[in-house]
């Protein structure tokens, strides 16, 4: 008995500290609390956002994990951005290890698209998944989507309307 004691640290039945709720085992020194609270990392879920044309938009990818070396990726309609093919009105931003933030300045229509979200570390992986819908403030109706068919009620040629088809183009 009393090498238990040397060698583990914690003490059986106690409440609070490192090893809360979880039994000391002498093998391990009694400090091995964080192993059994660390697992693979958890994103909260990124939310659906719609941004007019020139307006600034923020998606915070933040992540719960109890061990570190998180690594952020962000994908644009299942494509990396990286910095060689990052649009200049785009930044990506690692913030105290555990969020990410993707910031695009004067939104265009080609923003447009399903955003992802990737972390890992050693222990696994998630992913989140949002979708950017930005409007043309020129355009008549914002939430309504610009068709091409029957969308001639006028002699004028609605703005959008070939952007529009990009768009649905680019999220199938």
């Amino acid at each position: 008995m009393a090498e238990k004691k040397r060698e583990g640290k914690g003490r059986k039945g106690k409440k609070g500290g490192r090893g809360a709720g979880r039994k000391a085992d002498p093998q391990e020194g009694g400090a091995a609390a964080e192993p059994v609270a660390a697992g693979p990392p958890k994103l909260k879920e990124l939310k659906n956002q719609e941004s007019a044309v020139g307006q600034k938009l923020v998606l915070r990818c933040e992540a719960s994990s109890e061990y570190p070396a998180l690594r952020f990726k962000w994908l644009k309609n299942g494509k990396e951005i990286t910095k060689k093919n990052k649009p200049g009105n785009v930044k990506i931003s690692k913030k105290q290890k555990k969020y990410s933030e993707l910031h695009i300045s004067k939104a265009s229509l080609a923003d447009a698209g399903e955003y992802t979200c990737k972390v890992s570390n050693k222990l696994g992986n998630d992913s989140t998944k949002a979708s950017i819908t930005i409007t043309d403030t020129n355009e008549h109706s914002s939430k309504t989507p610009v068709s091409t068919e029957g969308a001639k009620t006028s002699s004028q040629p609605v703005f959008g309307i070939q952007a529009s088809t990009e768009r649905t183009n680019a999220s199938s």
